[in-house]
């Protein structure tokens, strides 16, 4: 093998040649072998492998060729080589060596690596086993209950080519007063183990009572025989208890009160009693920072619950007006007198409660990429609202929508329920397609006072094409001029005083999917018009109680986009948008 010279203009030209990148050999690194050396065990009549890892010794396998190394074995014929004698090197490789004693006494060899720059030797040695300890093969037991016996079964594994005898199983107890393993389903001993596999014994018990400490440790013993001699085998054995239960009372239910500004929302929570007794409930109250927003309704406290027997929690969440923030939280909770089914006192009962006041999607806009038009208004009479945000492809490739971010300072809009001024909007568009599968983007908008404010929404995307290998994406932007006009609210506009009240009737859900009810006055028949936002009538109705649309016009389902929901009692209309986003 033509080694590199070690005169300075050999030394030379090997550095202008890593330098430019050009090699005349397809492979000119220093190769490394791991580990460097080889000790393999095995019993007569069995075989084990090992493998020796080829790396660059340089470690920047990125950059290397495909290149020859030569492979050679030498030494005892109880080593056979796996792989080719000569491999295709990239960067990595590995070489697998196979240990097969035939006799009591101890083989060594030798690989040789050889490479473009040098060679590598690694020697091996193999040493006879006359058998391999058998294991001890146990379950898990992490969670022992209190005075509840935990039996798992047990098993050895026999890594040995010829059967093992298991004569005798021995445990080792824990020395504390009511903590004990046990065996259980055992079979007559002694029991056959053929080689090179795993054998169910029976079943190991532990058993923990609810004073005792939270662990049990002890020992387990399996004496064997193999060929002539007597061996044994140990394992630790180790178990945890469960914490004590002292739940005594389960509330079930949905904690979640959605509910509009000035609106309310009831739940009702089954609180059932899961001891093995009567309990006694007591001292009811609101907790957290929003309990004022929740309030109790039934049943009266104190009260007994027997055992096996349930009660109807009935809470209100009410949504204040004007909402300062999205979402409200409280705890209820009540003193429960009692034991536990682990004979334990009862801890108290809490109910996690959470109010969600619902902002109504007022419209919606539509950023087109590229931008048909760079500025876009939005619309809204109260000081809270919801607007959602479409993207549209516009162009003839497909996009990669990254992020979207609001550029001004200003605390009066924000996205989603959350505050936040930048949103990962990751979504692949294919020319012509809209963004909103999973629902909108939502732009909130918190507007003190009646005027005009802007906003500057910023989209970063990727155009998604062919292109060179080694090419690195860049990033485009467009930025979005909205402005948002916060008009007075609708009951402002009533100019005769004495007039009566608008036609009061709500949207459930809105924005709507599929369907949406529309819940009426209930003081008479009501008419119901639907009209898209450039005044084309969709639907003509007239209901009483509720109305139920299916989001259809002519037996067509309508497009994504806000409508107008009017409705009207004789010479009173009253109106609402309404989002459609599917």
């Amino acid at each position: 093998m033509k080694r590199l010279g070690t005169k300075p203009l050999g030394l030379a030209l090997v550095a202008a040649a890593l330098f430019l990148g050009v090699s005349s050999r397809a492979f000119g690194y220093v190769i490394s072998a791991y580990p460097d050396s080889l000790s393999m065990r095995a019993a007569i009549g069995t075989s084990t492998d090992a493998y020796i890892i080829i790396s660059d010794g340089r470690d920047t396998t990125q950059n290397l060729t495909k290149g020859t190394v030569h492979v050679y074995l030498s030494g005892s014929s109880q080593f056979t080589m796996m792989t080719d004698s000569v491999l295709q090197f990239a960067g990595d490789s590995y070489i697998q060596v196979r240990y097969s004693p035939t006799d009591a006494y101890a083989a060594t060899g030798e690989v040789q690596i050889v490479g473009d720059s040098n060679t590598v030797y690694v020697p091996l040695v193999g040493r006879p086993v006359s058998h391999y300890d058998a294991e001890i093969t146990l379950s898990n037991y992490d969670s022992v209950h209190a005075n509840q016996e935990d039996c798992q079964i047990f098993g050895i594994y026999n890594s040995n080519p010829d059967t093992i005898w298991v004569t005798q199983v021995i445990l080792s107890d824990d020395p504390r007063p009511g903590t004990q393993w046990s065996l259980a389903n055992m079979p007559t001993l002694p029991i056959l183990i053929p080689g090179h596999a795993s054998w169910s014994i029976g079943q190991l018990c532990a058993y923990m009572t609810s004073t005792d400490d939270s662990s049990l440790t002890g020992s387990i013993e399996i004496d064997y025989t193999y060929d002539t001699g007597t061996y044994s085998a140990t394992a630790q054995l180790f178990a945890e208890r469960s914490p004590l239960n002292s739940t005594c009372v389960t509330p079930t239910g949905s904690d979640y009160f959605p509910a509009p500004e000035g609106g309310g929302m009831t739940r009702t929570f089954t609180l059932t009693n899961t001891a093995d007794s009567s309990v006694y409930l007591d001292s009811p109250q609101m907790a957290g920072e929003d309990s004022a927003q929740f309030t109790v309704n039934s049943p009266a406290f104190p009260l007994v619950l027997p055992k096996d027997s349930s009660v109807e929690l009935s809470i209100t969440f009410t949504a204040p007006s004007p909402s300062t923030k999205d979402n409200y939280y409280a705890t209820f909770e009540a003193a429960v007198y009692g034991t536990s089914p682990d004979g334990v006192a009862c801890n108290p009962l809490t109910v996690q409660l959470w109010g969600s006041v619902e902002i109504p999607v007022v419209d919606s806009i539509t950023l087109d990429v590229p931008p048909g038009s760079s500025t876009l208004s939005i619309t809204a009479h109260t000081t809270k609202s919801r607007h959602a945000i479409f993207i549209h492809n516009a162009g003839t490739d497909r996009l990669l929508i990254e992020s979207l971010q609001i550029d001004d300072s200003s605390s009066y809009a924000y996205f989603g329920r959350e505050g936040t001024d930048y949103i990962d909007a990751y979504d692949s568009l294919a020319p012509g397609a809209t963004t909103g599968m999973n629902g909108p983007i939502l732009l909130t908008l918190e507007a003190p006072d009646t005027g005009t404010y802007d906003i500057n929404l910023t989209l970063n995307y990727v155009i998604q094409q062919a292109r060179k290998q080694g090419t690195v994406p860049t990033s485009s932007s467009y930025t979005y001029a909205v402005v948002a006009h916060r008009l007075p609210p609708v009951s402002a506009s009533v100019s005769d005083p004495g007039a009566p009240a608008t036609t009061d009737f709500t949207l459930m859900p809105n924005p709507a999917r599929d369907e949406v009810t529309i819940e009426l006055p209930n003081n008479g028949t009501s008419t119901v018009e639907i009209y898209d936002v450039l005044g084309n009538l969709l639907l003509h109705r007239v209901a009483q109680g509720s109305f139920v649309w299916n989001g259809t016009s002519n037996n067509r389902a309508v497009a994504n986009g806000t409508y107008i929901v009017c409705v009207g009692q004789g010479s009173h209309t009253s109106s609402q948008r309404l989002v459609i986003v599917r």
